[in-house]
């Protein structure tokens, strides 16, 4: 049985997907299980704009899974701290919001709009 004919017995057909069993990724290239080559010119819709398995990304995964694999935004952590400092000076923002979705993502720029208009007399 393929894997779209497994996908139509557990799971909700919420949109429809393309008929590529994927077995694997490199550089800007997916492969499916008979090793037929895809550009992927999807991105995972943005996640994985930087390609799959490049080495130093691969590096840096490996180092951050051998401390910890994920921690909420209420603990401080060395390469956060390190990632805010190089966005702002590449930006030239003077701070950065770090969220988990796009609805954390709106929630935080209301709340800069709010306070914005809260300290200038708008609503």
């Amino acid at each position: 049985m393929s894997l779209l004919e497994k996908e139509k017995i557990w799971m909700l057909p919420v949109y429809r997907r393309l008929p590529v069993e994927v077995n694997k990724g490199n550089g800007v290239y997916l492969y499916d299980n008979q090793g037929k080559c895809y550009l992927d010119l999807l991105s995972g819709i943005g996640v994985n704009s930087l390609g799959y398995r490049h080495p130093k990304i691969m590096d840096a995964i490996h180092k951050q899974l051998a401390r910890n694999l994920h921690l909420c935004n209420y603990f401080i952590q060395d390469v956060q701290i390190e990632l805010a400092r190089q966005l702002v000076e590449l930006t030239g923002l003077s701070k950065v919001f770090f969220t988990n979705s796009g609805t954390e993502a709106m929630e935080g720029i209301l709340k800069l709009v709010r306070k914005w208009g809260n300290d200038y007399g708008k609503s």
